[in-house]
């Protein structure tokens, strides 16, 4: 009767943790340059992981020669999406986004080239949010920035998501993933 007990307790505590909720938080910050990571993981509320990541790279600060390169540079970013929609649209479909911030402020110093930047980075905004939205369960509607500073040179972003799932799910994503990530090895 004992073990009866104990294994129906056990049960109702796998139970309990496979329909548990995970919410991620994912914030980054770029300024000048200094770099930001951080990733917050939530389990019944409270906090069981937070990890802060600061990347100091003199390279992703912007000059006129970095926004000249932007046609290769975007293509390498669309090179490197092309490889990881995949997986990102595994990752994806099992979670649902509940808060979705970027906002970005930039400048070259020329009026013109940053008019047009600024417009870039907009559609290229309203593409890889509009993607991450058809590709996740719900979705809260972005709150999207892209400030264009005619007279500065450089740029700042801000990056900020919160995304949650079952724990259930994180489980099979992260099986999905290696049995994929797997495959692909020589």
């Amino acid at each position: 009767m004992l073990l009866l007990l104990i294994l129906i307790g056990l049960i109702c505590v796998l139970f309990i943790l496979l329909i548990s909720k995970l919410t991620i938080c994912i914030h980054i910050n770029h300024q000048m340059h200094d770099t930001e990571l951080s990733i917050q993981i939530y389990w019944f509320g409270l906090q069981i992981v937070k990890r802060i990541y600061r990347l100091n790279d003199a390279s992703l600060t912007a000059d006129y020669n970095y926004f000249q390169n932007i046609s290769e540079q975007l293509k390498q970013v669309f090179k490197m999406m092309k490889q990881g929609e995949q997986l990102l649209s595994i990752v994806l479909r099992q979670f649902v986004i509940r808060r979705l911030d970027w906002h970005t402020k930039g400048g070259t110093g020329d009026a013109a080239l940053t008019g047009m930047i600024a417009g870039g980075v907009w559609s290229l905004k309203g593409m890889i949010t509009g993607w991450m939205i058809q590709k996740s369960k719900r979705s809260c509607l972005p709150d999207l920035q892209v400030i264009p500073l005619f007279q500065h040179k450089g740029v700042e972003m801000f990056f900020s998501c919160m995304v949650s799932t079952r724990f259930a799910q994180a489980i099979h994503i992260i099986l999905q993933l290696t049995k994929r990530v797997g495959k692909n090895k020589p």
